[in-house]
Protein backbone atom coordinates (compact mmCIF):
# COMPACT_ATOMS: atom_id res chain seq x y z
CA UNK A 1 0.00 0.00 0.00
CA UNK A 2 2.93 2.42 0.75
CA UNK A 3 4.14 2.11 -2.62
CA UNK A 4 1.17 3.44 -4.35
CA UNK A 5 -0.10 5.99 -1.86
CA UNK A 6 3.84 7.35 -2.60
CA UNK A 7 3.87 6.91 -6.31
CA UNK A 8 -0.04 9.14 -6.08
CA UNK A 9 1.78 11.40 -4.14
CA UNK A 10 3.80 12.13 -6.43
CA UNK A 11 1.56 11.67 -9.53
CA UNK A 12 -0.08 15.08 -7.65
CA UNK A 13 2.51 16.73 -7.05
CA UNK A 14 4.43 16.68 -9.99
CA UNK A 15 0.54 17.69 -11.56
CA UNK A 16 1.55 21.24 -9.42
CA UNK A 17 -2.12 22.10 -8.83
CA UNK A 18 -3.67 20.83 -11.99
CA UNK A 19 -6.14 18.10 -11.94
CA UNK A 20 -5.34 14.74 -12.39
CA UNK A 21 -7.98 11.95 -13.46
CA UNK A 22 -8.46 9.07 -11.42
CA UNK A 23 -8.77 7.47 -14.46
CA UNK A 24 -5.25 8.68 -15.38
CA UNK A 25 -4.10 7.84 -11.90
CA UNK A 26 -5.02 4.19 -12.33
CA UNK A 27 -3.63 3.52 -15.34
CA UNK A 28 -0.49 4.70 -13.85
CA UNK A 29 -0.69 1.93 -11.03
CA UNK A 30 -2.18 -0.72 -12.62
CA UNK A 31 -5.54 -0.53 -10.56
CA UNK A 32 -9.12 0.54 -10.67
CA UNK A 33 -10.81 4.13 -10.44
CA UNK A 34 -12.28 2.70 -7.35
CA UNK A 35 -8.79 2.08 -5.59
CA UNK A 36 -7.38 5.11 -6.23
CA UNK A 37 -10.95 6.89 -4.54
CA UNK A 38 -10.02 4.45 -1.43
CA UNK A 39 -6.18 5.76 -1.50
CA UNK A 40 -6.91 9.56 -1.98
CA UNK A 41 -9.40 9.14 1.32
CA UNK A 42 -6.81 7.61 3.00
CA UNK A 43 -4.49 9.97 2.25
CA UNK A 44 -6.53 13.16 3.04
CA UNK A 45 -7.26 11.27 6.58
CA UNK A 46 -3.86 11.60 6.77
CA UNK A 47 -3.86 15.33 6.24
CA UNK A 48 -3.49 15.73 3.06
CA UNK A 49 -5.42 18.26 1.32
CA UNK A 50 -6.71 17.23 -1.41
CA UNK A 51 -9.67 18.97 -3.89
CA UNK A 52 -11.91 16.38 -5.75
CA UNK A 53 -13.70 17.13 -8.69
CA UNK A 54 -15.80 14.33 -10.82
CA UNK A 55 -15.54 15.70 -13.98
CA UNK A 56 -11.66 17.27 -13.68
CA UNK A 57 -10.05 14.39 -10.75
CA UNK A 58 -7.91 15.30 -7.75
CA UNK A 59 -5.92 18.35 -6.77
CA UNK A 60 -3.06 18.33 -4.06
CA UNK A 61 -3.48 21.56 -2.36
CA UNK A 62 -1.22 20.98 1.07
CA UNK A 63 0.75 18.31 2.50
CA UNK A 64 0.65 17.77 6.53
CA UNK A 65 3.48 19.14 8.49
CA UNK A 66 4.37 15.92 9.62
CA UNK A 67 7.26 13.79 9.31
CA UNK A 68 5.66 10.96 6.76
CA UNK A 69 7.86 8.08 5.44
CA UNK A 70 6.35 9.00 1.87
CA UNK A 71 7.29 12.50 2.58
CA UNK A 72 10.66 11.99 3.29
CA UNK A 73 11.34 9.26 0.83
CA UNK A 74 10.34 11.43 -2.23
CA UNK A 75 13.10 14.07 -0.81
CA UNK A 76 16.25 11.71 -0.32
CA UNK A 77 18.69 11.05 -3.07
CA UNK A 78 20.58 8.68 -0.97
CA UNK A 79 21.52 5.06 -1.80
CA UNK A 80 21.35 3.95 1.56
CA UNK A 81 19.93 5.88 4.24
CA UNK A 82 16.00 5.67 4.40
CA UNK A 83 15.31 2.86 2.14
CA UNK A 84 12.88 2.35 5.21
CA UNK A 85 11.23 4.15 7.95
CA UNK A 86 9.61 3.32 10.97
CA UNK A 87 7.29 5.86 11.49
CA UNK A 88 5.76 6.83 15.14
CA UNK A 89 3.43 9.46 16.11
CA UNK A 90 4.62 8.96 19.70
CA UNK A 91 7.61 6.83 21.58
CA UNK A 92 9.45 6.53 24.38
CA UNK A 93 12.73 6.93 22.47
CA UNK A 94 13.55 6.34 18.75
CA UNK A 95 17.07 4.91 19.97
CA UNK A 96 15.43 2.40 21.72
CA UNK A 97 13.35 1.39 18.60
CA UNK A 98 16.38 0.91 16.65
CA UNK A 99 18.44 -0.62 19.41
CA UNK A 100 15.33 -3.46 19.73
CA UNK A 101 15.82 -4.16 15.92
CA UNK A 102 18.69 -3.36 14.73
CA UNK A 103 20.34 -6.80 14.32
CA UNK A 104 17.31 -7.39 12.27
CA UNK A 105 16.93 -4.54 9.68
CA UNK A 106 19.21 -3.53 7.23
CA UNK A 107 22.13 -0.57 7.48
CA UNK A 108 20.81 3.00 6.64
CA UNK A 109 17.09 2.10 8.18
CA UNK A 110 15.40 4.84 10.09
CA UNK A 111 13.29 4.97 13.28
CA UNK A 112 11.42 8.60 13.79
CA UNK A 113 8.64 10.14 15.23
CA UNK A 114 6.69 12.64 16.17
CA UNK A 115 7.16 12.97 19.76
CA UNK A 116 9.88 10.95 22.04
CA UNK A 117 8.60 10.76 25.71
CA UNK A 118 11.33 9.70 26.81
CA UNK A 119 14.16 11.08 25.05
CA UNK A 120 17.67 11.07 25.95
CA UNK A 121 21.17 12.90 25.52
CA UNK A 122 24.32 12.32 27.15
CA UNK A 123 25.02 10.40 30.35
CA UNK A 124 21.40 9.47 30.62
CA UNK A 125 19.93 13.04 30.52
CA UNK A 126 16.60 13.89 29.41
CA UNK A 127 16.23 15.14 25.93
CA UNK A 128 12.77 17.44 25.44
CA UNK A 129 11.45 16.00 22.34
CA UNK A 130 7.96 17.61 21.89
CA UNK A 131 5.95 17.96 18.54
CA UNK A 132 7.55 20.52 15.96
CA UNK A 133 11.06 18.82 15.77
CA UNK A 134 12.58 15.85 13.83
CA UNK A 135 13.34 12.72 16.55
CA UNK A 136 15.11 10.26 14.58
CA UNK A 137 17.58 7.53 14.75
CA UNK A 138 19.33 5.49 11.60
CA UNK A 139 20.72 2.52 12.01
CA UNK A 140 24.85 2.01 10.90
CA UNK A 141 27.05 -0.69 10.56
CA UNK A 142 30.18 0.32 9.72
CA UNK A 143 32.09 -2.88 10.77
CA UNK A 144 34.90 -0.61 12.52
CA UNK A 145 36.70 -0.87 15.76
CA UNK A 146 35.23 -0.17 18.31
CA UNK A 147 37.86 2.45 19.14
CA UNK A 148 36.91 3.95 16.22
CA UNK A 149 33.00 4.67 17.09
CA UNK A 150 33.31 8.03 18.71
CA UNK A 151 34.29 8.94 14.97
CA UNK A 152 30.47 8.78 14.07
CA UNK A 153 29.28 11.15 16.47
CA UNK A 154 31.58 13.95 15.23
CA UNK A 155 30.74 12.86 11.32
CA UNK A 156 26.87 12.94 12.18
CA UNK A 157 27.81 16.71 13.64
CA UNK A 158 29.24 17.50 10.36
CA UNK A 159 26.87 16.41 8.38
CA UNK A 160 24.00 18.26 9.73
CA UNK A 161 25.70 21.76 10.29
CA UNK A 162 27.08 21.35 6.42
CA UNK A 163 23.50 20.97 5.73
CA UNK A 164 22.50 24.12 7.53
CA UNK A 165 25.17 25.60 6.54
CA UNK A 166 23.39 25.32 3.19
CA UNK A 167 20.94 27.29 3.83
CA UNK A 168 22.39 30.34 5.09
CA UNK A 169 22.36 29.89 8.77
CA UNK A 170 25.75 30.10 10.48
CA UNK A 171 25.56 26.13 12.21
CA UNK A 172 29.06 25.08 14.55
CA UNK A 173 29.58 22.34 16.29
CA UNK A 174 30.13 22.31 20.08
CA UNK A 175 32.39 19.22 21.28
CA UNK A 176 31.55 16.32 21.45
CA UNK A 177 27.58 16.17 20.13
CA UNK A 178 25.94 19.26 19.90
CA UNK A 179 25.05 21.62 16.69
CA UNK A 180 24.04 25.24 17.32
CA UNK A 181 23.33 28.61 16.05
CA UNK A 182 23.56 31.49 17.49
CA UNK A 183 24.62 29.73 20.00
CA UNK A 184 20.97 28.16 20.52
CA UNK A 185 21.32 24.43 20.50
CA UNK A 186 19.40 22.64 17.37
CA UNK A 187 20.90 19.15 17.09
CA UNK A 188 21.70 16.97 19.38
CA UNK A 189 23.51 13.31 18.32
CA UNK A 190 23.65 10.02 21.04
CA UNK A 191 25.59 7.36 19.54
CA UNK A 192 24.97 3.86 21.11
CA UNK A 193 26.75 0.97 20.03
CA UNK A 194 26.62 -2.91 20.30
CA UNK A 195 30.07 -4.45 19.67
CA UNK A 196 31.13 -8.10 19.60
CA UNK A 197 34.57 -8.33 20.87
CA UNK A 198 36.26 -5.16 18.89
CA UNK A 199 34.03 -4.53 16.29
CA UNK A 200 30.68 -2.94 16.15
CA UNK A 201 27.85 -4.52 15.04
CA UNK A 202 25.70 -1.39 14.88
Amino acid sequence: MGDKRSRIIKALKDAQKSPVSGEDLGTKLGISRTMVWKYIKSLQADGYEIESSPKRGYVLKSVPQLLYPEEIQMGLKTTLLGKKIHYFEEVTSTNSIAKEIASSEEEGTLVIAEVQKGGRGRMGREWVSPHGGIWMSVILKPGISLRHASRLTLVAGLAVANVIRNMGLDARIKWPNDVRINGKKVCGILTETKAEVDRLEY
